[in-house]
């Protein structure tokens, strides 16, 4: 991100100057999230937003977002920080391997008292599921722990998309 806003400094300054804020708005937002175990579902879409904002810059061409909104934002608490890296992955492994638009929606479902929080992303249509990466394990191992085996993460490919699945109890 900071050499793509480098490169916006001599022909666009007030695109970088933009960018410079929102990354800075979301590095205040990554230590304030980090300092707790739990925030409500719209903050971690906030953060999320942010993110993917700055990432659409860079690939401008590429990258579309689609994001819940309103009233299909349940007013819940999930564990701080446990979509990023979903959605990091969903960006990096989208972008990787095909020079096509990519696609990275999320979704939220609540049923009763289960939240379902979907990373969808889209993947090279030949693209293989490779080996879990350690964003993934963490995703996992933080549910196992903070749910104590009531959550999980499911994640596979299929018809040229990723999803990654959490289910959690509703908080």
């Amino acid at each position: 991100l900071l050499h793509t806003i480098r490169g916006h400094i001599e022909w666009d300054p007030k695109g970088a100057q933009s960018m410079v804020v929102q990354l800075a708005d979301l590095l205040r937002r990554l230590l304030n999230a980090g300092e707790r175990d739990f925030s409500m579902l719209s903050d971690e879409l906030q953060f999320v937003r942010l993110y993917l904002e700055l990432q659409q810059r860079r690939f401008a061409d590429r990258l579309s977002v689609v994001l819940p909104v309103g009233q299909e934002i349940p007013a819940v608490w999930v564990p701080s920080l446990i979509l990023q890296p979903l959605v990091e992955n969903a960006v990096v492994h989208g972008l990787a391997g095909h020079q096509g638009p990519v696609t990275v929606r999320i979704t939220v479902d609540m049923v009763q008292d289960v939240l379902t929080l979907r990373v969808l992303n889209t993947i090279a249509p030949e693209k293989s599921a490779g080996e879990e990466g350690i964003g993934l394990r963490n995703v996992r191992e933080r549910l196992a722990v903070q749910f104590e085996g009531r959550a999980g993460l499911a994640a596979a490919g299929a018809d040229g998309e990723w999803c990654s699945e959490i289910t959690m109890p509703a908080i």
